[in-house]
């Protein structure tokens, strides 16, 4: 295939400035200018399949049998802007700003095109009046208001008109091929420009000729308009459909602290700090009361979903902060005695026994996951659904600091989030044992529920987990991290002028030295989804550890993955898995592939990326054989990854990690009987005695030794 993307974007500006002293003591400056931006893209594939000689690749796509011509996608839009500022002082004491812009974009048909922005400013410098002059401690005292409006126009282009594809081509009646067009997304004339509107209040203080100084700011902003993709009933023949409709209420505070602590003898010590608290309401949706879940008589929308094992994960309801988290909620794992008669316990909110007769679809029996019936109808289904989590942090923080001895500095920069919660998909995976799990971290295998270890935490690994989103993958996302430590020298400056230098510097940082959290993902301000605003807070990477694992089987069939230091993935992770849910682990299994080539280092670690194998006939060879009897030969696994296998190991040297790769292959299988007979090698050419597999055997699969399962 041969893709051709063609990107460009080009800015003008033309301003003019205007400057006049009025009188004495009135000042006046004025901003007049036209802007305009254009934004061009476009990308056209063709591709080819059907070769006579595989060889030329896309230098003989000329000669394939089957071309495709792709669709091309452009987007192209313009934006067209007027803009005026006046600045106005009077007595160096009463500062006004006022300023109007005009905005046209080619996104919205004509009659919506153009909106208009004012905005105004007013501030008081205290410190100047003749009353105040005399307080020798204070250096700032300004207060000041504002109201200003701003636009929105973040959506892809065309949404206004209709969009034509060639989707399904005909035949006439002598059978030569028609071309057809059909309408891909349904217009909306009416789209216009989303409006904010803001009003803030603040004060600006300064003690001590400046060695303290901080501001105070108290904001309220309202958006109305929203531009919102609305989902379409099916008999619409479309998907979805962007409105304006609804609107938002943002208001808090925020304060900033600065403070230089020691000014003396070449030393400086300087220690600054700002922390926000905002609230972010629906005010409006726009919406007819209904039922949502265990909600009842609210307005709202579920938001996208997240992937086909979750379903949508945030809920969006008037009153309420956006992209609340939309789940089931759980108390730990079903333990034995809380089946009765086939139904099972569980604690009520008013703290007493009750019991349901069936969960989403899952298991009823002791090892799974214990659901809440949250309307008590004896059922637990999407009408248990309740709000589970909050995206949205109870304030933003940060702080830095700098210290200097004449020509050496030594500064850091830290910031952090308090009380928003992340849906960490990851815990579906790596720390929920099930027939659908993937790879398992250390914990959750070790401690996975058995009768004889009875877990509350970690499900059975014959557990059944349905595509829903529980409160169990919902983490506190608060984290404190130091982003930047750089230690500096100024060379001195009667060095560097004898070269032709006036001022040169050597300097090292670290850059995110650490984090503080209790998340257990990678990192906490990974947003998997951080240009939708459908969905919030959730975090969809691979293997947080990235650390080598060992993948095992047990007489059940469930797929683990176990930490094992030295040795990296076992080469029949995936084969072996798919004999329950081949599409989940594979996906999983890419993943995790392509997170540990990124991370592993040293030539010591052996990546075995037959957990990427793709090709089908020979999966299903791999997984027969490991599951007939032993005598059987194993012969037809050999191999069948190694062309992925040496994709990963190239491309990984040409990352620089240097670590090898060995022979990724199905021969050396080691099947563990528990009756006591041990460790039996099964060779593919001259297989070994050994007892047939049953409930109590275990399979391992790995290239140079095994380690007994537990």
């Amino acid at each position: 295939a041969i893709s051709n993307v063609n990107k460009s974007n080009y800015t003008v500006e033309n301003l003019l400035n205007f400057n006049m002293d009025l009188t004495k003591d009135f000042r006046l400056s004025a901003t007049a200018g036209i802007t305009y931006d254009e934004y061009h893209f476009l990308t056209e594939n063709v591709s080819g399949n059907t070769f006579s000689i595989y060889d030329l690749r896309t230098k003989g796509l000329s000669n394939a049998g089957k071309v495709d011509v792709k669709q091309p996608i452009q987007k192209d839009y313009q934006l067209l802007s007027y803009l005026g500022r006046v600045n106005l002082s009077a007595y160096d004491k009463y500062l006004l700003t006022a300023s109007l812009r005009a905005d046209g974009s080619s996104k919205f048909k004509k009659g919506n095109r153009w909106a208009y922005f004012p905005s105004f400013s007013l501030a008081w410098r205290m410190e100047q009046e003749a009353y105040m002059k005399n307080i020798d401690w204070l250096s700032q005292l300004k207060v000041r208001v504002g109201y200003g409006e701003t636009g929105n126009q973040g959506i892809d282009p065309y949404q206004s008109l209709s969009i034509y594809e060639n989707k399904v081509d005909y035949a006439d009646g002598d059978g030569n091929k028609l071309t057809s067009m059909q309408i891909k997304s349904l217009q909306n004339e009416g789209l216009k420009w989303e409006r904010t509107s803001s009003w803030n209040a603040g004060l600006d203080f300064g003690f001590f000729n400046g060695r303290l100084n901080g501001a105070f700011d108290y904001y309220r902003k309202n958006t109305k308009d929203l531009l919102v993709e609305r989902a379409l009933p099916y008999s619409s023949g479309f998907a979805t459909v962007m409105i304006n409709e609804g609107s938002l209420l943002n208001k808090g505070f925020e304060f900033s602290l600065n403070a230089d602590i020691i000014r003396s003898n070449g030393w400086k010590w300087n220690v600054g700090g700002n922390i926000g608290f905002n609230k972010t309401t629906i005010e409006n949706l726009g919406l007819e009361v209904s039922d949502i879940g265990s909600l009842k008589g609210v307005r709202g929308y579920l938001g996208k979903t997240i992937g086909d094992h979750f379903g949508p994960a945030n809920i969006f309801i008037e009153g309420e902060a956006p992209g609340l988290f939309f789940g089931y909620k759980t108390q730990g794992i079903i333990q034995e005695e809380d089946v009765v008669d086939g139904k099972v316990g569980y604690i009520s909110s008013d703290g007493s026994t009750k019991y349901y007769t069936s969960s989403v679809g899952n298991d009823m029996a002791a090892g799974n996951i214990k659901c809440v019936d949250v309307n008590e109808d004896g059922v637990v289904d999407a009408n248990d659904m309740a709000v589970i989590g909050d995206p949205n942090p109870d304030f933003t923080y940060g702080f830095q600091t700098r210290l200097e001895w004449k020509n050496i500095s030594l500064s850091a920069s830290f910031t952090g989030v308090y009380g928003n919660d992340i849906l960490n998909t990851n815990i579906r995976y790596e720390q929920t044992p099930s027939r659908q799990a993937g790879n398992l971290r250390k914990d959750a295998y070790y401690n996975a529920w058995t009768p004889e270890n009875r877990s509350n935490l970690y499900p059975s690994s014959t557990s059944n987990v349905k595509g829903v989103v529980y409160d169990r993958y919902i983490e506190d996302g608060s984290y404190l991290r130091c982003s930047d430590i750089t230690l500096n020298y100024i060379l001195p400056k009667a060095w560097m002028t004898k070269i032709g230098f006036q001022n040169t510097s050597i300097f090292a940082s670290v850059k995110n030295a650490f984090v503080i959290t209790n998340y257990s993902g990678y990192d906490p301000e990974v947003n998997s989804f951080a240009f939708d605003g459908l969905r919030l807070g959730e975090r969809a990477v691979a293997l947080a550890d990235f650390e080598p694992f060992l993948a095992l089987l047990d007489g059940g069939g469930a797929v683990r993955r176990v930490h094992d230091g030295d040795r990296a993935f076992g080469p029949c992770g995936p084969v072996l898995a798919q004999h329950r849910e081949r599409e989940a682990v594979e996906r999983a299994a890419v993943d995790a592939a392509d997170a540990v080539a990124e991370q592993i280092r040293g030539p010591e670690q052996h990546f075995a990326a037959g957990l990427a194998g793709k090709r089908e006939q020979q999966h299903v060879a791999c997984r027969d054989a490991l599951f007939r009897q032993p005598s059987q030969t194993v012969d037809d696994c050999a191999g069948f990854a190694a062309p992925r296998a040496r994709d990963d190991q190239n491309r990984a040297v040409r990352r620089g990690h240097g670590f090898e790769l060995g022979r990724v292959e199905c021969r050396n299988v080691y099947h563990w009987n528990s009756v006591g007979r041990g460790c039996l090698r099964l060779s593919g050419r001259r297989p070994d005695p050994c007892l047939p597999a049953g409930r109590g055997n275990r399979f391992a699969c790995d290239a140079r030794k095994v380690r007994k399962p537990t």
